[in-house]
């Protein structure tokens, strides 16, 4: 375990995410962790399955889990035309939830940084989930983190040279062998 801005103590493997939180677009963090219209309500969900019977609900991310972070934001990205609609023909009056919803779903940008997050990170999400099992032998550790740090190297873009520098720092100071 390690600190981040001396706040609280933070698993090594969940290091990348946490710096890809930071450093994103507000609303967007904001939005995938919050979004969350369907939640013990039981019309709503009613009327997104008349609406999309072939869709899963959307999952409920838990932000300490970053796996399930990226694992929402990959399904919003992948229904967000079809959610958009459901969500927008709420009525507004009835809940906060609703109006955060649906001002999400109206920026401009939200979509965009879905479908980055879904194109260069969700090795991440499968790499995370991978590491968190129990029986895995040091070299199929080891194969995994090097897979990651390729990725995240060829990763484009301000956020994915922070992701990947944040990985290095993590690896050295924790002397795992370099990719």
């Amino acid at each position: 375990m390690w600190e981040i801005s001396n706040r609280r103590k933070v698993d090594p493997k969940i290091a990348i995410q946490e710096v890809r939180l930071k450093k994103f677009h507000k609303w967007t963090v904001t939005g995938i962790s919050n979004v969350k219209v369907f939640l013990k309500a039981h019309l709503r969900i009613q009327s997104f399955w008349k609406a999309l019977p072939d869709c899963p609900l959307p999952p409920e991310p838990v932000l300490t889990r970053w796996s399930s972070w990226i694992e929402a934001a990959t399904h919003y990205c992948d229904h967000f035309d079809d959610i958009k609609k459901v969500i927008m023909e709420f009525n507004f009056i009835v809940s906060k939830r609703v109006v955060d919803a649906q001002d999400y779903f109206q920026q401009k940008h939200f979509k965009h940084d879905l479908a980055y997050i879904k194109t260069h990170f969700s090795i991440s999400k499968t790499s995370l989930t991978r590491l968190e099992t129990i029986d895995l032998t040091l070299s199929q550790f080891l194969d995994i983190v090097k897979q990651l740090y390729k990725r995240l190297e060829d990763t484009p873009g301000r956020l994915g040279e922070m992701a990947f520098k944040k990985l290095q720092d993590t690896l050295q100071k924790y002397r795992v062998p370099r990719a």
